[in-house]
């Protein structure tokens, strides 16, 4: 309940404590609260301002104090004048007192007078208790009985009285002893080291050892010399590598790869030392593979290691000469969960990328091309960096709008780009434009363009989340068209934490301008209206309102139209506030250039005839709808989820062995 003015304050009972020195100094006092209609005031706090004044009701403080008190059901507050100790600094000898009480309802210090009043002969027996005690006084006939009085109201409940402290319990008895306390950490002190004892006789020194057998050497002997002419014979199988040449003709000894592989003792020829050019392996047969390596245990099939730290040559290096578009330099493939290619940067390494593409072709093509259920997906674990990261160095024109847009990332699809977050407080597409200029460019954080819709934002909480959400100034080169209500919305002012209030904004079936103002009318009862200078030239088919403020006035009306931005209010009264309002229709430039937004009924385009903007007010599905709301699935079809990152199992080869000969 919001009462704003207090209106009624009436005196019940006024009765002060008299007597000698002994007697409290104070005086009770009650009233009832009543509101502007006369009811009584029987909730909240109310603050009430006593004043006791010198000879008159306006002279001078002899005391003044305030007092909240608390209406009961009946609007009555009472009150002990005095609890401030003032009273006893009263005159009360000197003079007629009197007693002015103030009052603000809602417990502020707002206070409205209810004016003051003598006090009369009683509250002066105050003034006994500084005086010595007259003779008894002859005893007085007992009056006659007066008339019962009316029943006063309840009074509050007393506070409850206190009561007399209870006499000591007796005391319990003694509880058992405690557990043992833990042993004491301190220790005896270290003892003095000992003397260093003798030392011992020295062992026998042991015999000679036998010499070891001395190794046999991997040169194989030298195959004998073939005949002229003839085929020399072949050379034994196994240690032997092949002899030199016959004087007649080529000899056929030399054995397999793996016999050379196992020369000298199992994997003892393994190594081949490239000192003289590449060790070549030349293929000739179509669709056969040059080079296969088989493995069989859980180990890596080719291991490939540069240890030149300034090395400028790849590792490994594959060159194609094929035209194909569907074949590659190195194919990775998979027939199972691992990965077709990967690549990784160790822990301890500085390297930018795993996987590196580029493109030198001067036009077209890419660096890296993905393709498949998800063509391309980045990820990593660092707040600071992209999953995905795309640049373009080429020199930037300054406009998206002239076809030389140089972007640095392309998304085209059923859905071009995707961007996702299950982080509370992030968000799934970010867009930051960091040149600060302020200029016809196109500076733009995000840019969207498309036949129906640039950018389409669909929320997937229907009643609290926003489509498109802009945390400052929105501007709309355009119409902007909505099928809900529109609203200005703030935090309730009232409740800021917990509420919004909102305010619907007016609606028309015409672009409407309105504009406001008060003006007080002339001695001849006249007043003149002067609107924006710029008011004429975008408005047309005006119409006025007009309220007289304060007084009737029904001659009141317009005496002349608007021209040159001025119009002029008759039938008024001298010094007669006047609240006029000026209704028009818009025709701005942007109106007078598309005719089709005063168009308040258009045909729906052919694409969009059987479809409705809110499809299921009229009792179909999402299959009707201009802008189907799609879910995140249906978007991407997602097939098993995005991959997700994983260490790759890393053999680290060998140290290399030397050749011995």
């Amino acid at each position: 309940m919001k009462i704003k003015s207090l209106l009624g304050l009436a005196l019940l009972l006024a009765t002060f404590y008299v007597g000698r020195a002994q007697a409290p100094q104070l005086m009770n006092y009650q009233a009832i609260v009543r509101n502007a209609q006369g009811q009584p005031v029987t909730s909240g706090v109310v603050n009430v301002r006593f004043t006791i004044r010198e000879g008159s009701n306006t002279g001078a403080v002899a005391m003044q104090e305030t007092q909240l008190d608390t209406p009961n059901q009946f609007g009555l507050i009472t009150a002990e004048i005095g609890k401030s100790g003032g009273l006893s600094s009263v005159n009360w000898s000197n003079g007629s007192k009197y007693l002015e009480v103030d009052i603000d309802v809602t417990g502020g210090v707002n206070f409205v007078s209810m004016g003051a009043s003598q006090l009369l002969s009683v509250p002066y027996a105050l003034y006994a208790g500084n005086s010595a005690a007259g003779p008894t006084g002859a005893t007085g006939t007992p009056g006659s009985p007066g008339n019962p009085g009316v029943t006063g109201p309840t009074g509050p409940i007393g506070a409850t009285g206190t009561g007399t402290p209870g006499a000591p319990g007796v005391a319990g008895p003694t509880g058992a002893n405690g557990p043992t306390g833990l042993a004491g950490s301190g220790g005896g002190a270290t003892g003095p080291i000992g003397a260093t004892g003798l030392n011992g006789t020295p062992g026998v020194t042991g015999s000679t050892g036998p010499t070891g057998l001395t190794g046999t050497s991997i040169t194989g002997p030298t195959g004998a010399a073939g005949a002229p002419g003839a085929t020399g014979p072949a050379g034994p199988t196994g240690v032997g590598v092949a002899g030199p040449t016959g004087a007649g003709g080529s000899g056929t000894g030399g054995g397999t790869l793996d016999s050379a592989y196992n020369y000298g003792g199992p994997g003892a020829g393994r190594i081949i030392t490239a000192n003289s050019g590449a060790v070549e392996i030349d293929g000739a047969s179509a669709g056969v593979a040059s080079l296969t390596t088989t493995q069989s245990a859980s180990s890596v099939a080719i291991n490939a290691v540069n240890s030149n730290t300034s090395s400028a040559y790849s590792t490994i290096q594959a060159t194609t000469a094929s035209s194909v578009t569907t074949v590659s330099a190195i194919l990775g493939s998979s027939g199972s969960g691992a990965w077709g290619v990967a690549g990784q940067v160790l822990s301890t390494g500085t390297s930018e990328a795993g996987i590196y593409g580029n493109n030198l072709r001067t036009s077209g093509g890419e660096g890296v091309l993905g393709q498949g259920v998800q063509g391309v997906v980045g990820e990593n674990n660092d707040n600071a960096t992209a999953a995905v990261f795309g640049q373009n160095t080429a020199t930037a024109t300054g406009s998206i709008t002239n076809n030389t847009p140089s972007p640095g990332v392309i998304g085209e699809g059923y859905v071009g780009v995707l961007g996702e977050t299950n982080t509370d407080g992030g968000v799934g597409v970010f867009g930051l434009n960091l040149n600060p200029n302020e200029s016809p460019n196109d500076n733009e954080g995000v840019f969207g363009e498309g036949t129906l819709a640039g950018v389409e934002g669909q929320p997937t909480d229907a009643t609290n989340g926003y489509g498109v959400a802009s945390l400052g100034n929105s501007i709309a080169i355009g119409d902007v068209d909505a099928t809900g209500t529109k609203f200005f919305i703030i935090d309730h002012p009232l409740d800021p934490a917990n509420k919004f209030l909102k305010h619907s904004c007016p609606e028309s079936n015409e672009p409407i301008d309105f504009y406001r103002g008060n003006v007080v009318c002339d001695a001849n009862g006249k007043a003149t209206v002067t609107l924006p200078d710029y008011f004429s030239a975008i408005n047309i088919n005006y119409s006025y309102i007009l309220t007289a403020v304060g007084a009737a006035a029904p001659d009141l009306h317009i005496d002349k139209e608007i021209e040159g931005n001025v119009f002029t209010i008759a039938g008024g009264k001298p010094g007669l506030k006047v609240s006029w309002q000026v209704t028009s229709t818009r025709n701005d430039a942007y109106v007078r250039l598309t005719p089709g937004a005063l168009n308040y009924e258009p045909e729906k385009p052919a694409f969009e005839k059987g479809k409705y903007l809110l499809p299921a007010a009229y009792g179909f599905g999402n299959e009707k709808a201009i802008f189907p709301m799609h879910s995140l699935k249906e978007l991407v079809k997602l097939k098993g989820g995005i991959v997700k990152q994983q260490e790759l199992p890393v053999v680290q080869p060998a140290a290399a062995q030397p050749v011995t000969k």
